[in-house]
C-alpha cells in the first residue's frame, strides 16, 4: 500500500466485511493523512494469512477470554496485515504464528525463542506477544495450554485479571 485511497479501499473493503477497525468510515477526506481512532484500540492481532471462520471463531475466544471487548481489538489479516500493524496506535501486537512475525520483518528463529516474552517495539507501547496461529492450536489442540500461558501475560501487561489460571 503506498497511497492513501488504497489504504482507504482496503479499510472500506474490511468493513463491508464485517470487521471492526479503529477509523472512522466517514469525514475522511483524500488528504486526511493523520486518521485517529474513535476509541482506543488496546490490542492488535496480526495472522499472514486470512483466518477461516473456525479460525477467526477461536481468535475472538482467546480475545474475550482476556477479557477484551470486541471494539477494543482489531485483527489484520492477509497480505495487508504486515503493512497495518504499524500504522495503528495500540498497546499490544499479538502476532499470531511465525509467519505473522516474518511479514513483520521478525527473525523466525527469534520468534520462536520469544514465546512466553514481549518483544520491545518503538511502534507499540507494550511490545509484541508471539502466539500461536489459531490454525495450529486447531490442529494441536495440545498447544492451547502454551497459548492461554502466553495469553496471560498479555493480560498482565495490559493490566487485566485473568478469570481462569
Amino acid at each position: 500500500m503506498q497511497n492513501h485511497e488504497s489504504w482507504q479501499s482496503y479499510f472500506i473493503w474490511l468493513e463491508e466485511r464485517g470487521f471492526a477497525y479503529p477509523w472512522p468510515s466517514s469525514s475522511v477526506t483524500p488528504d486526511d493523512q493523520t486518521r485517529q481512532p474513535t476509541s482506543p484500540v488496546r490490542l492488535l492481532a496480526v495472522s499472514d494469512t486470512v483466518l477461516a471462520i473456525e479460525e477467526r471463531g477461536l481468535l475472538d475466544k482467546m480475545l474475550a477470554a482476556m477479557g477484551l471487548a470486541q471494539e477494543q481489538c482489531l485483527i489484520a489479516e492477509g497480505q495487508l496485515a504486515a503493512a497495518t500493524w504499524e500504522k495503528v496506535a495500540t498497546e499490544l501486537v499479538l502476532v499470531l504464528g511465525a509467519g505473522a512475525g516474518q511479514a513483520m520483518g521478525l527473525d523466525p528463529a527469534a520468534w520462536v525463542n520469544s514465546r512466553g516474552t514481549i518483544i520491545a517495539h518503538p511502534k507499540v507501547s507494550l511490545g509484541l506477544l508471539p502466539i500461536s496461529h489459531p490454525s495450529t492450536l486447531i490442529r494441536q489442540p495440545t498447544d492451547k495450554r502454551q497459548a492461554w500461558v502466553d495469553l496471560q501475560l498479555g493480560m498482565r501487561c495490559l493490566g487485566l485479571v485473568p478469570h481462569h489460571s
